[in-house]
């Protein structure tokens, strides 16, 4: 008994002893088989391939996603600077020397008129001007002549004359005998309707002028897009006339009715036009840009990807390549793609 209590004591100290010395000892790492995914690896690369690669390295940004919406319209005049020439007086034209497409500045002559009215006034002017002269010394009728007088200043300036003209006649004696037609404004004469000897009535038209240094653009604006339109907001306008080129204005005023055919509301824009190119009824398209409510998720644009023959509009946000990983059929690279849409 006592000898093969021995035996089992020797056996379990050989077992201690040989297991002590298998410590520390590294064991083989077993091969994966094929159905094992692998840890993903990591790529480093130098600072000289980074730049052969032209990899740039950039944060993506939340920010307010500006949305864009191109809606149509057209060029008119800006209402302020245009100017009808009307007859003032019934007469005849004697002399044109203002014609359509020429420029013209504020208070030049376009034409002369001869009109009998005009000479009536002015033998009324000089009689009233004898008279209030004769009367300087009596109070009463000093009041009363001066009057008459002023009555009649006031209607030749309402026929185009100005002070100096209307002293120029009370100190000569001498009257005119054409009465001069006058522009209101510097511009150019878009219209005219009038040869020289011509018989007018009181009223005629006789040209339309316009300052064209700024013009309104008509927007037809969508009615599903008002609720983000305001007074104020920057507009970019192009002209199939002037493809190179671009307008930039703000809304200043929306219109209070919509176009029951189109659904769409009138914006105006006024637009600077000093070399004049901008014309009267030119159509144009304007790309009118509202913020969202929600931000987005922007990245530069040289991180769009051209993904299977197909651009994604969409922003795309490139994360760090995985490679390495294994699947039942061999491997396979994967690329993982965030999108966030700008517009």
């Amino acid at each position: 008994m006592k000898k093969k209590m021995f035996c089992i004591l020797f056996g379990v100290a050989i077992t201690g002893f040989w297991l002590s010395g298998c410590r520390g000892k590294s064991v083989p790492e077993k091969k994966g088989g094929e159905n094992e995914v692998s840890t993903p690896s990591t790529v480093v690369l130098t600072a000289e391939a980074i730049q052969t690669a032209g990899i740039r390295i950039a944060e993506a940004e939340w920010m307010v996603a500006v949305e864009k919406s191109v809606v149509p319209g057209k060029i008119v005049f800006n209402p302020k600077y245009l100017a009808h020439v009307t007859a003032r007086s019934a007469g005849r034209i004697e002399r044109i020397f203002s014609y359509p497409g020429e420029k013209v500045g504020s208070g030049q002559i376009l034409l002369t008129l001869y009109s009998p009215d005009f000479l009536a006034l002015q033998a009324e002017l000089l009689q009233s001007f004898q008279r209030a002269l004769r009367f300087q010394t009596d109070p009463r009728e000093k009041s009363m002549a001066q009057s008459l007088l002023d009555s009649v200043r006031k209607k030749l300036r309402l026929l185009g004359l100005r002070e100096d003209e209307i002293d120029r006649i009370e100190q000569s004696g001498l009257m005119e005998s054409l009465l001069p037609v006058r522009s209101p404004l510097a511009g150019s004469i878009i219209e005219s309707s009038v040869t020289a000897g011509d018989f007018l009535e009181l009223g005629a038209g006789l040209f339309k002028v316009a300052d064209l240094s700024t013009v309104w653009a008509v927007l037809q604006l969508y009615e599903r897009n008002l609720a983000q339109v305001r007074p104020g907001q920057d507009v970019s306008i192009r002209t199939a006339a002037i493809p190179e080129r671009e307008f930039s204005g703000k809304i200043f005023q929306l219109g209070s009715v919509v176009e029951e055919h189109t659904r769409t509301v009138e914006g105006l824009v006024e637009l600077a036009n000093s070399d004049g190119k901008l014309r009267q009824g030119m159509y144009v398209e304007a790309a009118v840009r509202f913020p969202r409510s929600a931000k987005s998720l922007f990245v530069p644009d040289a991180a769009l990807q051209d993904f299977e023959s197909r651009m994604n509009r969409r922003v795309s946000i490139c994360a760090k390549s995985r490679s390495g990983s294994r699947r039942r059929g061999g491997r396979r690279s994967r690329k993982a793609f965030g999108k966030a849409s700008p517009s």
